[in-house]
């Protein structure tokens, strides 16, 4: 019986040679890598049997990888989907990578090369890509016996033209991938229930995939398509159902997905899809600076046809925890509903230079809704967003939705990124109370399931004046922006005078219309005094 060696990540020493030594070290008979373990060659490593790897730990390629005629299995972590509010994978995913920077050369059988996926639940619906195309008819079970289609696992595939004419994100948009003969795409997402614990996916030929497109350290693309509705002018279902495509990474190591770039016009957000309870409705929007593990597919809604690169850079050995964050110089304000529970949810509030304050698929995130889950949105024509892009300057008005499906308290706080506006007051119309969300939060509490749409509206830079001021139009306001104080409502005639908290007069006019105007040196809080038709006194903060 061939000896068993075990490559642990502490400190070895086989035959005398420590591991970080460059001299050769021979190992007769099969090696494994443990978990945490990792083979990394600054030379040639070569690999001449099909449980060689088995890499409950990683290959790090920086030579060159030989790859026997029989091949090699990349495994695969448990569950790739969500898990819980935080967005941290199931699994570690570290087992069964092949990190490779330079050159991997492999001259064997194409069906020894295969990712293994394990299905803890057999009831869940698991997500998976490859960096491959598979034949169906070639799936195998971990003993090498065929699995029969359709009475041991199910295979689906995301029906992107139902979706974007049915103008539902859930119903009716899964269907069964039909024959045995039928190969799975390369780059492609699916969702796959199986009753067997693990399955074996053979690469269907060496022709579906080669040196340059596996292998090699360079950039892999993927194609998307614009599904569009039959009836372009329906713009509401339309827009919402447009162009979703659900694409899968082309490597077989972790990727950070800040290194993905695209020919098209994006919102820069991905969907991920929830393997809990085995449902296969339910999305869970994050935006990038994304470590993405191997064969994990998602969502991408696009406008355009075209393709998104994986970047060689992104080949990474980074852990496996998704955050929400955004790579671009945007400003961002994130708001969070939160509820004493400590159960959370997410809405972003996106401003840019060249945004439209209209929702267009390129720029905002659609956000499915579910009355059972606890959520925040903004809403805009009708359509609830996850992702909020608007135009940089001036004032906005951002309407709220929210879903707090039991009792308690729930609670806003928002987060400004980059310290880019001058306020952001969150008004509740059932009591009429404003808030500044950059300087407090803001709670209520609820009896029973609520979910609303009308009762809280967000005014960025605008100020929080008296109570209801915001709801009425016809109140005295004022706010500052880029160093500028401007006060709005008024009526002509209206004396205006700007003070500073010790008192003094900084500046002090008539009002010759609706506005007036002026330019603030110092950063502070100023008192603006108006006398005439309306007596008002207001506080405005300079940034």
């Amino acid at each position: 019986m061939k000896r068993l060696v075990t490559i642990l990540l502490s400190a070895i020493m086989l035959t005398g040679l420590s591991f970080g030594q460059t001299a050769p070290v021979v190992v007769y008979g099969n090696v494994k890598v443990a978990t945490g373990g990792n083979v990394k060659s600054a030379g040639t490593v070569n690999v001449k049997s099909a449980n060689a790897p088995h890499a409950k730990g990683v290959i790090v390629n920086e030579g060159t990888l030989n790859l026997g005629d029989e091949g090699i299995i990349f495994y695969s972590n448990g569950s790739n989907g969500w898990t819980g509010a935080s967005g941290t994978i199931t699994g570690t995913g570290s087992d069964g990578l092949l990190v490779n920077k330079t050159t991997v050369n492999y001259s064997g059988d194409a069906s020894k090369i295969r990712v293994r996926k394990e299905f803890p639940v057999a009831t869940f619906w698991y997500s998976v890509s490859f960096p491959f195309d598979v034949n169906i008819a070639d799936i195998q079970t971990t003993g090498s016996t065929a699995a029969k289609y359709r009475t041991n696992y199910w295979v689906y595939e995301y029906d992107s033209d139902a979706r974007a004419n049915n103008g539902d994100a859930t119903v009716g948009n899964w269907k069964r991938v039909p024959a045995a003969e039928t190969y799975l795409k390369a780059g492609k997402g699916y969702r796959v229930l199986s009753q067997l614990p693990e399955l074996e996916f053979p690469a269907k030929a060496l022709a579906t995939y080669s040196n340059s497109s596996l292998f090699t350290y360079a950039n892999k693309s993927v194609p998307v398509t614009d599904f569009k509705h039959a009836n372009e002018d329906l713009v509401g279902y339309y827009q919402e159902g447009r162009g979703w495509n659900y694409i899968g990474g082309l490597n077989t190591s972790n990727f950070n997905l800040a290194q993905m770039t695209t020919d098209l016009d994006w919102n820069e957000t991905i969907y991920y899809m929830d393997v809990e309870g085995g449902s296969v409705e339910k999305y869970k929007p994050r935006t990038l600076s994304t470590i993405h593990s191997p064969y994990t597919p998602f969502f991408v809604q696009i406008s355009d046809n075209g393709s998104f690169t994986y970047k060689k850079e992104g080949i990474t050995l980074d852990a496996h925890h998704f955050r929400s964050s955004e790579r671009t110089a945007n400003d961002i304000l994130s708001l969070t509903l939160i509820n004493d529970e400590n159960v959370s949810d997410v809405n972003y509030i996106v401003l840019g230079d060249k945004y439209k304050d209209t929702y267009l698929v390129s720029e905002d995130a659609f956000k499915p809704v579910y009355d059972d889950e606890l959520q925040i949105y903004s809403v805009v024509e009708n359509v609830p967003l996850f992702r909020n892009a608007l135009l940089r300057t001036g004032e906005k008005e951002v309407i709220l939705g929210v879903s707090a499906p039991f009792q308690g308290q729930y609670t806003f706080e928002l987060t400004d990124e980059n310290n880019s506006v001058n306020s952001v007051v969150l008004l509740d119309k059932e009591n009429n109370q404003e808030t500044d969300l950059l300087s407090q939060t803001y709670s209520f509490y609820v009896d029973d399931v609520f979910n609303t749409s009308d009762r809280f509206v967000l005014y960025i830079n605008k100020t929080a004046t008296s109570i209801g001021s915001l709801g009425d139009a016809s109140k005295v306001y004022a706010y500052a922006d880029n160093a500028v104080l401007t006060v709005k409502n008024l009526k002509s005639g209206d004396n205006v005078q700007i003070l500073d908290l010790a008192g003094r007069t900084i500046a002090s006019g008539i009002a010759q219309g609706s506005e007036y105007s002026m330019s603030l040196k110092e950063k502070g809080v100023y008192i603006v005094n108006v006398k005439g038709e309306k007596n008002t006194v207001l506080k405005v903060l300079n940034r």
